[in-house]
């Protein structure tokens, strides 16, 4: 799989899983909180996902340009390292942080149980998605 079709497979399951993760947040938040702080976390799982989504993104598209391609491929070590590390480091990292969310979810009010499980369990298997594809 090149690395065109690998980010834009990532976007469509992103569109698909992380658009329903946000959508039960968003339907939760309409309902009524009452656990403030599991609902933050869960949001930001999912603009978590975004940001690495983003990064990896432009570092492609600065790849696939002839004036900043020696940016990536001949820069300092340390860049070349540090990319390497938060592109393959980052969704395993990220899918541990999903799946204690989703343990720690489960202890929310049984009135919220509907939104925050299902929402953090989309988003373990977004990141898990992710992981998969890594080559």
């Amino acid at each position: 799989m090149n690395t065109e079709s690998y980010y834009l497979s990532v976007l469509v399951k992103f569109a698909f899983l992380g658009g329903t993760a946000g959508g039960l947040l968003l339907f939760w938040k309409c309902r009524g909180i009452k656990s403030i702080l599991l609902y933050f976390l869960s949001c930001a799982n999912i603009l978590c996902f975004v940001a690495w989504l983003s990064i990896n993104g432009a570092v492609y598209a600065m790849a696939r340009s002839p004036n900043l391609r020696p940016m990536i491929y001949y820069g300092p070590q340390a860049v070349q390292v540090g990319l390497v590390v938060f592109t393959y480091g980052w969704p395993f990292v990220a899918s541990v942080a999903a799946f204690c969310l989703l343990v720690v979810s489960l202890l929310a009010q049984p009135r919220e149980l509907p939104f925050i499980v299902p929402a953090n369990l989309l988003m373990l298997f977004l990141w898990a998605f992710t992981i998969v594809a890594l080559k």
